[in-house]
């Protein structure tokens, strides 16, 4: 992807046909090419030759074309590309941010408590009676039949309600707290593209060094095989080199499983399957806390992590709950006022109509006696949500606190971890090809090749997920110091293969 161009490899394999020979009746060509993480493999490439003579060129040619007629992936998403991609399509975080917008209602809902409550009533009736009368009466009796038309404004206005004020603020500290929990969703998705990237970075790598297992132990089992039949190699060390080829070949089938699985887990974030990641580029210096103090980081945890942050604004909620049911014992004061408008055609006693007009206004005083201990039950439970809301914070700091120290407990180790894989890696390269000098010498048996060479491919995948733990790591301890940002996505994107 980065090493070789197809066009330069499909130059050098048409080079290496234009120079094989018409008694050739099998050609190999190995091409070096990079895998997302930087880990330089062979592209190995066969074919049988069936056509000798005149016809060989135009075999040869029609073969390689429908080799390289395979799509091939040209372009691989970062870091920043897939984080973007979360940000449009993630569900979780489209519910976090409806979740908010929900949230910053609460402050409106608690200010009209405090607010003039404006009503407009209005009424008309028909009235049709028969009305008859027995003995002296100054009325006569027979059919009334008038319209009454009645309506109204009233106006009331709290002067002195408790309840509503701590309801007020109440709605202020929900507000304040949804845009906590806004922050922790939005950590929460970095953390989450972060895993599933590298997560799918470290199963490329191995299905990569899986194949290039696999090639390795054909090699070995085609030179044992000659061996065998040449009478110079003992059965066993065929079956051994059978054995653990076909082991390479079972961890293959599960590797590529594992990649699917990892593509399936980064496509619930991202609702769609990324086939090709950009991995680290071989070399870079990984991002390395700063300062490297772990007080430092636990007080930074302690002040600025959005998970103690919201429990805080949790409780403050429950504390202003207490306010607003113990408000329901004090007496509230109201400002009434109120117009109403009158007109009638006529009444049950008389023909004649009448219109009216009144205006009123006033202080109305309301004490509560009893409630048959609603209110008191209600304090009681305020109170108890308050004591359960302020556990746990405390529950929620000390948690903090210990995944800060432990994450940056890893990141120190895992710089120790990768140093000493990366002298592991060189020196059993050293290793592999001593023993393969040495086994052509007849002093090292096949058995102490395979075992170099199996060694050799375990501390590279030890290292290509120690790489990916690390940078995780460091991705955590911002995240549990309320720190992580943008910014460190940015900076370990510039370590990619662009």
């Amino acid at each position: 992807q980065k090493l070789v161009p197809m066009a330069q490899a499909a130059r050098f394999l048409f080079g290496k046909i234009g120079a094989a020979v018409a008694s050739t009746s099998t050609l190999k060509a190995s091409v070096p090419v990079a895998s997302s993480s930087g880990t330089v493999t062979q592209l190995n490439w066969r074919m049988e030759i069936l056509v000798i003579g005149p016809r060989f060129k135009l075999a040869a040619l029609a073969s390689a074309l429908l080799v390289f007629s395979v799509p091939f992936p040209l372009h691989a998403e970062d870091l920043i590309e897939v984080l973007r991609l979360g940000q449009e399509n993630d569900a979780r975080w489209a519910s976090a941010r409806a979740s908010r917008e929900a949230g910053v209602e609460k402050e409106k809902q608690g200010s009209a408590g405090l607010l003039p409550v404006i009503n407009l009533t209005a009424n008309h009736t028909s009235s049709n009676s028969e009305i008859l009368y027995h003995g002296t009466t100054p009325f006569s009796s027979g059919d009334r039949n008038y319209d009454t038309t009645d309506f109204g404004v009233n106006i009331t206005h709290p002067l002195y309600r408790r309840q509503n004020y701590a309801a007020y603020q109440q709605s202020v500290t929900q507000v304040a707290l949804s845009d906590e929990q806004l922050n922790l969703a939005r950590t929460d998705l970095m953390l989450r593209v972060a895993s599933a990237y590298l997560e799918q970075l470290y199963a490329q790598d191995s299905v990569g060094l899986s194949i290039a297992e696999i090639d390795a132990l054909s090699e070995q089992l085609g030179q044992a095989k000659a061996q065998f039949d040449a009478g110079v190699m003992a059965v066993t060390d065929l079956f051994d080199t059978r054995a653990r080829h076909d082991l390479a070949r079972a961890r293959q089938v599960a590797a590529n499983n594992d990649l699917l699985s990892k593509q399936q887990a980064l496509r619930r974030i991202l609702d769609r399957v990324v086939q090709n990641l950009a991995g680290i580029r071989p070399g870079v210096v990984l991002p390395t806390p700063q300062p490297d103090v772990v007080e430092t980081w636990v007080t930074r945890a302690h002040a600025h992590n959005t998970q103690v942050k919201t429990q805080i604004g949790t409780r403050r909620v429950a504390e202003w709950e207490v306010e607003r049911a113990r408000g329901a014992h004090y007496p509230t004061l109201d400002l009434v006022a109120g117009y109403s408008k009158n007109r009638t055609s006529g009444s049950l006693y008389t023909q004649n109509a009448s219109n009216s007009d009144t205006l009123s206004a006033g202080v109305r005083f309301q004490m509560p006696l009893y409630s048959g201990g609603d209110t008191t039950s209600r304090v009681r439970e305020a109170v108890a949500n308050l004591d359960k809301a302020s556990r746990d914070l405390e529950d929620t700091r000390r948690d903090v606190e210990n995944q800060c120290r432990l994450t940056y407990l890893s990141l120190a180790n895992g710089i120790s971890q990768i140093q000493a894989l990366e002298q592991a890696l060189e020196s059993n390269e050293k290793l592999l090809e001593s023993s393969r000098l040495g086994r052509a010498a007849g002093l090292r048996t096949t058995t102490d090749v395979l075992n170099a060479q199996q060694q050799l491919f375990s501390i590279k995948r030890d290292l290509s997920k120690a790489r990916y733990d690390y940078i995780l790591n460091y991705f955590k301890l911002k995240g549990i110091a309320g720190v992580l940002g943008e910014e460190d996505f940015v900076r370990v994107n510039a370590l990619l293969f662009h």
